[in-house]
C-alpha cells in the first residue's frame, strides 16, 4: 500500500510489469510445475503431489537456485500468434492536425458556425480528460449540457486565435517565449507584442489600468487570414451594416488587426447588402437638344420656352387672390422674362403674352412642352 493507504503500491496491471521489469529478470516454469496451469486446466483431488505444487508451489523454490529450470532462449513466435500483442506505433500527427484545422478554419465563412465546429470537438477532449483523467472533475459541469455553453464557446474561440497565430507568427510567438520581445526586422515590433495564456496580444503601458485585459493587450490578428475577414463581416452584420471606421473602431475594443482599415474596408467592399443600400440611382440619359438650343448669332428670345409658377397670394383690401408667374425664357441665350399671371386661363396667359411681344418683339418659335405649375 502507498502512505494514504488508497491504491497497492504494485498492481497487477501488465502495463506496470512491463515498466519496473525486464525480460532478463524472469525464469521459464515447466507446465507440470506451474500452478497457475492447475487453476486454468483443472485438478483432481486425489493427486496429492500436485495438489501440493498448489498449495505450497514449484518444489525447486525451495531448493538452490543452481537446482532451478534453465533459462529457455532463442524462443521464436509467429506474427500471427493470438497470444502476441502487436506493438503499438506512434505516428507523428502534427502536420496532419495543423492541416486538418486550417481545412476547418477555411470550411466556414459565419463566425458563429465556426466556434460551434470547434466547440463540440473540445468537449470531447474534456470527456476523454474526464474519463480517463479522475483527478479532473471540474470538467464535470462543462459537459453536462446538450449545447455549448459560453465558456465553451469562448474556449473554441481562443482556441481558434491560438491556431491563426501559429500559422501566421509562429516565429514572433517563439521569439516572445523565449526573449520577451521580437527581433528588429518582424513586423510586429512597433506593437511590442506579449504572450498571455498562448495568446499573442499587444503590449503597451497601460497593465495597471482598470480596463478590461482584451482592451489593455488587444489580441494580434493577421489581415489576410480568412478567420480575421469572417470576424470583420460578423461584427459589420451585428452593427447594421455601418461604415468601416464605426466597424474598425469596435474591432480594436479587443482585437488589433494588422493593416486595420484596409482590411475592414476591403471585406465591406463586399458586402452585397452594402453594395444594394448604398448603390447610385441610375440616371435615365437624356436626349439630343433640339434645334432651337443649338442655333448661334440669333437675337435674344427668337427661339421662346414658356413655364409657370406659384400660386403668389396677394392682399388687395381684405381679400387675398392668388397670382401666378409667367417665366419666358430665351432657348439659345438662357435669358429669362417674368410676367404676372392673374389666373390659369387662356385670356391671363394671352395678356402676359402680349405685353412680353410688346417689351421683347415677337419671337420666331415658342416651346411651350414644358409648362407646370409648382
Amino acid at each position: 500500500m502507498n502512505g494514504k493507504g488508497s491504491r497497492p503500491l504494485l498492481q497487477t496491471d501488465g502495463s506496470v510489469i512491463h515498466e519496473v521489469t525486464s525480460p532478463h529478470d524472469w525464469r521459464y516454469v515447466p507446465s507440470k510445475s506451474n500452478p497457475a496451469d492447475m487453476a486454468s486446466r483443472g485438478i483432481d483431488p486425489q493427486e496429492n503431489e500436485r495438489l501440493e505444487t498448489w498449495l505450497s508451489g514449484p518444489k525447486f523454490l525451495k531448493g538452490n537456485e543452481a537446482e532451478w529450470p534453465a533459462k529457455v532462449s532463442n524462443i521464436t513466435l509467429h506474427e500471427d500468434d493470438i497470444e502476441l500483442k502487436p506493438e503499438a506505433s506512434v505516428l507523428n500527427t502534427q502536420v496532419k492536425r495543423d492541416s486538418s484545422m486550417g481545412t476547418l478554419l477555411s470550411k466556414f465563412s459565419d463566425w458563429h458556425k465556426l466556434q460551434s465546429a470547434v466547440g463540440w470537438p473540445l468537449r470531447f477532449k474534456w470527456l476523454l480528460m474526464q474519463k480517463f483523467l479522475p483527478k479532473r472533475r471540474s470538467l464535470r459541469n462543462r459537459v453536462s449540457s446538450k449545447i455549448l455553453s459560453a465558456m465553451e464557446m469562448q474556449m473554441a474561440q481562443m482556441a481558434i486565435f491560438k491556431l491563426v497565430q501559429t500559422q501566421t507568427f509562429e516565429n514572433e510567438m517563439c521569439e516572445v517565449k523565449a526573449n520577451s520581445r521580437v527581433s528588429n526586422s518582424s513586423s510586429l515590433k512597433r506593437l511590442c507584442p506579449i504572450l498571455k495564456d498562448g495568446v499573442l496580444r499587444v503590449g503597451g503601458r497601460v497593465e495597471l489600468s482598470d480596463l478590461h485585459v482584451d482592451a489593455k493587450h488587444q489580441i494580434i490578428l493577421p489581415s489576410s487570414h480568412h478567420v480575421t475577414r469572417i470576424l470583420i463581416q460578423k461584427y459589420h452584420e451585428q452593427n447594421a451594416h455601418m461604415g468601416p471606421v464605426h466597424i474598425l473602431s469596435l474591432l480594436r475594443q479587443k482585437y488589433w488587426i494588422i493593416h486595420g482599415l484596409q482590411t475592414v474596408k476591403s471585406v465591406l467592399s463586399q458586402c452585397i447588402t452594402c453594395k444594394r443600400q448604398l448603390q447610385r440611382p441610375e440616371v435615365q440619359q437624356m436626349s439630343d437638344l433640339p434645334e432651337e438650343r443649338l442655333t448661334p448669332d440669333m437675337p435674344p428670345f427668337t427661339y421662346v420656352g414658356v413655364d409657370y409658377f406659384g400660386p403668389m397670394f396677394v392682399k388687395s383690401g381684405r381679400k387675398h387672390y392668388k397670382r401666378y408667374g409667367c417665366l419666358l425664357t430665351c432657348l439659345t441665350s438662357r435669358a429669362v422674362h417674368l410676367e404676372i399671371a392673374h389666373s390659369l386661363d387662356t385670356d391671363s396667359f394671352l395678356c402676359a403674352l402680349q405685353r412680353f411681344i410688346s417689351r421683347r418683339g415677337r419671337p420666331t418659335r415658342f416651346s411651350a412642352t414644358m409648362v407646370r405649375i409648382l
